[in-house]
């Protein structure tokens, strides 16, 4: 009898939660607001080209990563820096995507090697954006899907969703994230070296290698990516696949990173898109990072754009 209740106890009180979950849609948090921010400016800029563009699609390390300016004049071609975070994860981050691409367009891809190994649960990063931002995006996905979202969605981000439901007030975002710190194609700007904090410096010092457990492409990845590509070449858009960029360290050498890079470019190859670039090429020394492990500092950004010019050449329109 105690187990009985106990059970009905839970049920209820998963109910009870469930409701209040989907009470919050909708609701605005201070959290989601340099991430909506961000892709307001990169997506408001993207409205603003008429002709034929480039568009960098990825997590934070081509947030960090590029000058889309002078990839634009060396292309010939308007640039958009897509790229925003991570742990919205990939299906999300390509989908962003679609709204700013067109028939004719070239989609870069330098993502992260995180999203080749992702298994498609949702970080609380993407379950309070969508949440938050893109309810209409919530409401497409399967019952399952939403369930998966409301299950990783934390009591302080309920607490923060209802207090906007009461006094529907947000502060002006402010800091190293957000659209007050990049350009008007969506690069982060104020990278310089000389601005780094010491508390950065010190992260970067203390950088070390990422263990993987395996060298295999996860099944969820190669799905969500199969279904971009088909639309993609429905859709009449080049996709270019590149290297993220990411701090060098002397294990990426052994056998198991480089079998991973290599089932990286066979995956591709397999789908008859480019890959161009070697990944070690692409990961440098710790002086050139500005506060995370695929952050790039100023000079950074010049040398991986540089490289970048070299891998591709004057006329991106030979790879299509």
């Amino acid at each position: 009898m105690y187990l009985f209740r106990l059970l009905i106890s839970f049920f209820i009180c998963f109910f009870l939660w469930i409701i209040f979950a989907y009470s919050q849609i909708g609701n605005l948090t201070q959290s989601s607001k340099w991430v909506y921010e961000a892709y307001e400016l990169k997506e408001t800029f993207a409205q603003t080209i008429k002709e034929n563009k480039v568009v960098i699609v990825s997590g934070s390390n081509s947030l960090f990563g590029f000058n889309s300016i002078a990839l634009e004049s060396y292309w010939k071609r308007p640039v958009v820096n897509d790229a925003v975070n991570v742990d919205l994860g990939l299906a999300y981050i390509l989908h962003k995507s679609k709204k700013i691409l067109a028939r004719g367009d070239i989609a870069i891809l330098p993502i992260e090697y995180a999203l080749y190994r992702e298994d498609g649960k949702p970080r609380e990063a993407y379950s309070d954006y969508v949440l938050s931002r893109d309810s209409d995006y919530f409401r497409e996905l399967a019952l399952f899907e939403q369930l998966t979202i409301i299950s990783r969605i934390s009591i302080n981000r309920l607490f923060n969703g209802m207090k906007f439901f009461f006094n529907k007030k947000l502060w002006l975002v402010t800091g190293l994230y957000g659209a007050q710190n990049m350009n008007s194609h969506g690069d982060q700007i104020n990278t310089e070296p000389s601005k780094m904090t010491k508390e950065q410096v010190l992260i970067i010092s203390r950088l070390s290698e990422t263990i993987i457990d395996n060298s295999e492409l996860s099944d969820y990845f190669m799905n969500t990516m199969n279904e971009y590509i088909a639309w993609a070449k429905a859709s009449g858009i080049c996709i270019v696949v590149m290297p993220p960029t990411y701090t060098m360290f002397s294990s990426y050498k052994e056998e198991k990173y480089t079998h991973f890079f290599v089932n990286i470019k066979d995956y591709y190859a397999s789908k008859s898109v480019k890959f161009l670039g070697t990944p070690l090429v692409y990961m440098y020394e710790k002086k050139y990072y500005f506060n995370s492990a695929d952050h790039l500092n100023s000079v950074g950004v010049k040398k991986r754009t540089l490289q970048v010019m070299n891998d591709i050449g004057s006329d991106i329109g030979l790879h299509c």
